[in-house]
């Protein structure tokens, strides 16, 4: 068995080391007078980040805003299966290891995700 969990960890650990934390963020909540705290990142790995196209806004860009908006929703209603959202935020940010590559940042409700420029949508997941 414990050569098992050192194989596991040791393939588990370059995956988590080359990924492109594009900021976190902490909720903390308090019930019945305990507060208890979340922290969410938003990862993307660096061999996905490299891989997007460049943004050339003045002679095209790769993936217009209304429509990474509208894989934005579509990938959100199908992983919480809710009827309603409300968009509370979207904006438009480099990578740290692709200058030149950009990604939607976007807040629908209390859920954060990314629209890469190839299409390909990004949530946020809990630290553990």
């Amino acid at each position: 068995m414990p050569r098992k969990r050192f194989l596991f960890i040791a393939l588990f650990l370059p995956l988590v080391a080359n990924a492109e934390v594009m900021g976190g963020r902490s909720i903390t909540t308090t019930v019945n007078g305990v507060k208890s705290s979340k922290t969410y990142d938003l990862a993307i790995p660096d061999s996905v980040a490299r891989s997007q196209p460049d943004f050339d806004p003045l002679n095209n860009i790769s993936m217009p805003m209304e429509k990474a908006i509208h894989k934005a929703e579509v990938a959100f209603l199908k992983k919480t299966g809710q009827k309603y959202y409300q968009i509370k935020s979207v904006s438009l940010r480099p990578f740290h290891s692709n200058r030149k590559s950009w990604y939607y940042d976007i807040f629908i409700g209390k859920t954060r995700l990314a629209v890469l420029s190839s299409g390909q949508v990004v949530f946020e997941k809990e630290r553990k």
